[in-house]
């Protein structure tokens, strides 16, 4: 069996409601006209039983009965003494067999009881009739022979024109229903398309995302359940978006970081084995394919390190480390890069800053900053790098005097790929990835990373991270490492 649709299911759902609501307003309906329609009957068989109490006591003859305008057949009547029982009159309608109380009613009717009360039965013995009974006292003529005291009074009436009556209700009725319906069914249905209208609409977004198409889930704006579904849609698309286009920026990046050294590899490895070389000239070969493959490795750390964006966040500030001591340790790994460009490292600051952090990250981190820093001094110049404590910060400031940044493109520094000189990024060996993985190691610990240059004068870097704990060293520590 095909499954039906949200749509078709909630618009059943809502007819078999309507439906359910007419048909029990529409029985109520009749019921209470049928009440009502008994009513008058009751009402005139009373005033019958009340005329004919009064032409009995004037010594009327009581051989008919009136007829209200909408009866085709005159209300038929019976007179009996209290508590005698005896027939003193009767209708003409009626037969002389025909009686319209048994004994048992009769019986029961005869009872002493206050004077004008009444009663009232459908019965379906002599047809549809309705009764209706009352004992009337007689004031000042008594029955014949016997003298009674009071009267038992019955009057019926044939239900037909109230049946037909109500047959016409129920049609009139019943065509109203079913307009109403067929109005319900199309307000339905226009409610129902109103109402999943924004899951249509979620679902043809995940559809074009599926292909490729990204864009954002679209909520109605309500701030109802449907909203909050689309907002965890979104949120989890987002994710799975995120994914893919770090999984597509990574084969992508890898592809466009790695096309250089893998061509110097190949290079080197053709003009080792082009025709034979000497041991040197082989050692000299083997060195640089080494370095090309260490510049891959560094690359492809980086590259995973970027594709991973902010996923280990959580598990980068678990970790404790000490600022201080990992940049002592990075600064040590930069000093042969320093020193065959002769340019001096000076390491300032407290004897400890610790964080919540990753050393191993923030080894990357600082590395990237001073080798970069180092990149752009010319020979003889310095590089400064420096710690700050602060209450509420820990500041890493690496500052040099190279040729300084031009204002325009001083924004997009921390961009992938990003070099202010290309010619001289590529001679350099530099991937254009450090300074962007500096801010998302950065951001990875909860800090912000800033560059500010002059143009002449240099450039400064500054990396801002929350502490772990409070600042407990009194002295500060200094380094001038000369390259």
């Amino acid at each position: 069996m095909r499954p039906r649709k949200l749509r078709a299911r909630m618009f059943l759902w809502f007819m078999a409601l309507a439906t359910v609501l007419v048909v029990v307003s529409g029985a109520a309906h009749l019921y209470e006209t049928r009440e009502a329609l008994l009513e008058l009957v009751d009402q005139e068989l009373g005033r019958t039983a009340r005329d004919l109490a009064e032409r009995y006591a004037a010594g009327a003859p009581l051989d008919t009965t009136p007829r209200s305008p909408r009866e085709s057949e005159p209300r038929s009547f019976e007179v009996y003494t209290i508590p005698d029982g005896v027939l003193v009159a009767r209708s003409p309608t009626l037969g002389h067999s025909t009686q319209l109380l048994d004994a048992t009613r009769r019986a029961a009717l005869l009872a002493p009881r206050t004077a004008g009360d009444s009663w009232t039965e459908e019965v379906s013995a002599l047809g549809r009739l309705r009764l209706y009974a009352m004992q009337h006292a007689l004031a000042g003529r008594p029955a014949p022979g016997t003298g009674p005291a009071a009267l038992l009074i019955v009057t019926s009436q044939d239900l037909k024109e109230v049946d037909d009556e109500l047959r016409d209700v129920i049609a009139w009725t019943g065509a109203t229903l079913a307009i109403a319906l067929v109005l319900a069914a199309g307000a339905a249905w226009m409610a129902v398309r109103y109402l999943t209208r924004p899951l249509r609409e979620i679902a043809e977004a995940a559809t074009r995302i599926e292909h490729g198409n990204g864009e954002a889930i679209p909520g109605p704006g309500a701030g109802d359940e449907i909203d909050a579904l689309a907002g965890a849609l979104e949120r989890a698309f987002s994710r799975l978006r995120d994914a893919y286009e770090r999984q597509a920026r990574f084969a992508s990046d890898a592809a466009h970081e790695l096309r250089t050294p893998v061509a110097a590899v190949l290079a080197q490895a053709e003009v080792a084995t082009r025709r034979e070389r000497t041991v040197d000239q082989y050692r000299d070969a083997m060195a640089q394919i080494v370095e090309a493959a260490q510049r891959m490795q560094q690359t492809l750390d980086a590259l995973l390190l970027v594709a991973r964006g902010g996923s280990d966040t959580t598990r980068v500030r678990e970790g404790v480390a000490d600022l201080v001591s990992v940049v002592r340790e990075a600064t040590a790994s930069c000093e042969v890069l320093a020193g065959s460009r002769a340019v001096a490292l000076h390491v300032a600051g407290p004897e400890t800053a610790p964080l919540a952090g990753d050393p191993r990250l923030l080894g990357i981190l600082v590395r990237n900053l001073v080798e970069n820093a180092v990149a752009h001094s010319a020979s003889g110049n310095s590089v400064e790098i420096s710690v700050s404590v602060e209450p509420a910060v820990v500041t890493l400031r690496v500052r040099d005097r190279g040729d300084g940044i031009p204002a325009d493109a001083l924004p997009c520094v921390f961009d992938r790929f990003f070099r202010v000189d290309e010619s001289r990024s590529r001679a350099t060996g530099g991937s254009g990835l450090g300074l962007s993985l500096v801010r998302l190691i950065a951001e990875l610990h909860g800090g912000t990373a800033k560059a500010e240059s002059t143009v002449g004068v240099g450039t400064t870097m500054t990396v801002q991270l929350p502490p772990n704990a409070p600042h407990t060293g009194e002295g500060a520590v200094g380094a001038n490492v000369r390259g």
